[in-house]
Order: structure tokens, then sequence, then C-alpha cells
């Protein structure tokens, strides 16, 4: 075992890790860092005699206080979330479970066969979450105050690139409008614990496992309450990877049946809920391109956009998609 926090050129906040490992029992060990995606926290596997596991550098982020508490909650409702071995909240660091590699998406790439099963599974833990009681959490509420500061993303990094700089302003109010004017419909179904990233990149399937405990989840401290269909639209459609309409069609069934709800309402919010998300997503891929300088992202923008080009095909939403042709915004 290699005690790579040694050295002459190891980063200085690799010091301030081995302070924090130690604490714990882990002196010698090797570190590797995990990928990172749209986030200002960082993953490190930690190899030691006492095993593997994650410490979270939250140092840059301030949601560690959330992350422990959703964890907390979650687990007590039977949702698998990993275990929180050490915290230190004054310089952000967690060390956690390690779930192991079986990332879902990396999961169904050398195993498609199982694509149904696993959905299935995920929609049960969101029928779970569901049903977790609300009154008393201490959750902010995504309300559309906060729905339409994600259309401004749009707005801000698609949209004033790619619309005449005079009709812009007016093209910005006009769009945020049509939401407001809509968000109405969302009162008609519950409003639940939402994860707000509930996809297969924060998904985990956990070998030698059995019911919702064989799925980890994590990246869900930005939770909010919403709309009940929020987190199936953020699983079903997936910027990263293809899910087979088949699979798609028997997790909504599934779901509408467990929770009692009425078919149309839910495809309405859905629908409303699926062009908010995609469109701030949109603005949010641009805006790491334009000023992350990160292309990577763009990648996944076609299969977003045919996300946005599907909503714009039902019934309740007739006002953007005449909003995308007094623009003339074509999609991509």
């Amino acid at each position: 075992m290699q005690n790579e926090h040694l050295g002459e050129h190891v980063p200085q906040h690799y010091l301030s890790f081995h302070r924090f490992l130690a604490e714990f029992g882990i002196n010698a060990y090797k570190i590797t860092p995990l990928p990172a995606d749209c986030s200002a926290r960082r993953y490190y596997r930690i190899a030691s005699e006492l095993g593997s596991h994650i410490l979270m550098d939250s140092s840059k982020d301030p949601s560690l206080g959330a992350f422990i508490y959703i964890a907390s909650l979650l687990k007590r409702n039977g949702l698998r979330t990993p275990a929180i071995l050490k915290t230190d909240l004054k310089k952000g660091y967690l060390l956690i479970e390690d779930f192991g590699n079986a990332v879902l998406t990396k999961y169904l790439i050398s195993q498609p066969e199982l694509e149904m099963p696993c959905y299935e599974l995920c929609t049960k833990a969101l029928i779970k979450l569901a049903k977790i009681e609300t009154c008393d959490l201490q959750i902010p509420p995504y309300d559309p105050k906060r729905l339409n500061e994600g259309v401004r993303v749009f707005s801000e990094w698609y949209l004033q690139h790619n619309i005449d700089s005079a009709s812009y302003p007016s093209a910005r109010d006009e769009l945020e409008l049509i939401f407001t004017s809509l968000y109405k419909i969302l009162h008609n179904l519950p409003k639940v614990l939402s994860l707000r990233d509930f996809m297969a990149d924060n998904l985990m399937i956990i070998e030698n496992a059995a019911g919702l405990e064989k799925l980890g989840i994590l990246d869900f401290q930005d939770a909010v309450l919403v709309n009940c269909t929020y987190d199936l639209l953020s699983l079903l459609e997936d910027a990263r990877r293809d899910v087979s309409p088949t699979v798609v069609q028997k997790c909504k069934q599934l779901f509408c049946s467990e929770l009692g709800l009425n078919a149309q309402e839910f495809e309405d919010s859905y629908t409303l809920l699926s062009l908010q998300r995609n469109l701030r997503i949109i603005g949010t891929f641009h805006r790491r391109n334009i000023r992350d300088n990160e292309p990577r992202y763009l990648d996944y923008l076609p299969r977003v956009w045919q996300f946005v080009k599907a909503s714009l095909e039902k019934d309740i939403a007739a006002p953007f998609k005449n909003w995308f042709d007094k623009h003339g915004i074509s999609i991509k």
C-alpha cells in the first residue's frame, strides 16, 4: 500500500486529506481521483487495509449539510445511500461507503438485456420516495420562481446567442410568461421529495443485495419539493443514454398505477416539467462550452433536443410550439 499523500508534487489539499484520513485510522493508502461532472464537489477512492472508501471533498460546495440530512432521511425510509463514516464539516470532507464501480449507465452497456428490470427497480425507488411524508421536512420547494431560474439559463446561454439581439428581451420574457401561466397544472398531482438528479449516472447497482437495497443512490443533496413527475422524467429522459420506449412506457404505467395518478394529469405535468428541465439542460451545456471551455457536453445535446421536440408535439405544449415557430428557433 503506497502513501499517495507523500512526495514533492502532491497537491496541498491531499495533505489536508491525509490528516482527515489519519483521524479515521487510515495512514497508508492509495488515492485515486474519480471523474467529475457538473459539480464543485470532488470524489476520491481511498484504498487501504481497512478496505475501499470514498472521500467526498465538498469544500467548494456548501451542500454538505444537506447531503448528510438527505442521506439520513432516505436511509430511514428504506432507500440505499452511502453510509457516512466520518465527517469534517469545517473542511467540507466526508468519508463514505464505496458502492463499487457498477454505475447504472456502464452496467447496462455490458448487460443491455437487464434494462427493463433495472429501470423497474429505479421506478420502485421513486414510488417509495414519493410516499415519504413531506410536511415536516427541511426541504425547499421547487416553486415557479426557481423553475423560471432554470428557464433563464436557457435564455441567457442559448437563446441570446441564437436570436437577433433586438428580439431577445421580448422572446425571453414571453417564454417565462408561458411557463408561469402553465405552472398551475402542477398542483393537480402531489408535491413530493425530489432528488432532482435521479438519473443513471447517479445510480449504482450493488451486487449481493436484494430489493431496493440493490440500488445505490448518489448525488441527492439538491433535493427539493416538486410535482411527483420530476424525478421520473429525469430518469427516463437521460441526456447521456437512450432509454427504450418500451421501458419508458412500462415505468410510467407502474408509477401511475402504484400512486393512483390520473393519466392525463400525469402526462401534462410530465410534459411541462420535461420542457423546463431540458431547456435548462441545453442552457447549462452551452454555458459549459462558452464560459468554462468544456465542449464535451455539447455531444449530449442532440438527444436533449429530441426530448424537447417530443414534448412540443403534446397538446399542453401548444403555446411553446407557437413560441418556437414565432421566433424561428429550430430543433437541433
